[in-house]
């Protein structure tokens, strides 16, 4: 009967000893208190860049992190496309964290779209003949001239790859 209560003893020791450690939190932007969707959250040593663990913010902000064993003191860091690097020591047995970090704007570059001169949908090829217009074009026969596939015999006959339309 001994035996068998040092025995669990001793595993409930164990169990509690690989515990692992859950460390939540969210986080907000300083400005407004708004979540930061979608940013990595990392968590490594103080002084070093090894990653212990990492995770990324829900909908709401929210995070978690889980890791069997970690120092007193940890380094949590995030990143994401439109924050500033924030990282921030903590000790490793707190339960919750609020990080504010500041975010920045990204200035994009100036895109420009541009329909396809020509679309094929299905067995039809759909040509945007405003594409093949310029000033030069005297008549419709002269921008049809232009159109891959198309032929304008003198006579006035259309042809598509060499068969009359």
């Amino acid at each position: 009967m001994n035996r068998a209560i040092v025995t669990f003893t001793f595993f409930l020791f164990g169990i509690s000893c690989f515990a692992q450690t859950e460390i939540r939190g969210k986080v907000l932007d300083n400005k407004n208190r708004n979540p930061i969707v979608a940013a990595t959250v990392i968590l490594h040593p103080v002084g070093l860049q090894d990653i212990l663990t990492y995770g990324t913010t829900g909908e709401d902000g929210s995070f978690v992190l889980n890791k069997a064993v970690l120092p007193d003191t940890v380094v949590i860091s995030v990143r994401s496309m439109n924050t500033e690097p924030f990282s921030i020591k903590i000790k490793s047995n707190i339960e919750f964290v609020e990080l504010t970090v500041t975010e920045k704007t990204i200035a994009l570059n100036e895109v420009i779209v541009k329909p396809a001169k020509i679309r094929q949908i299905g067995d039809t090829l759909n040509y945007s003949v405003s594409s093949f217009v310029d000033v030069t074009d005297k008549s419709i026969g002269d921008v049809l001239k232009k159109l891959p596939g198309i032929q304008v015999l003198s006579t006035g006959q259309i042809l598509y790859q060499n068969k009359a339309i």
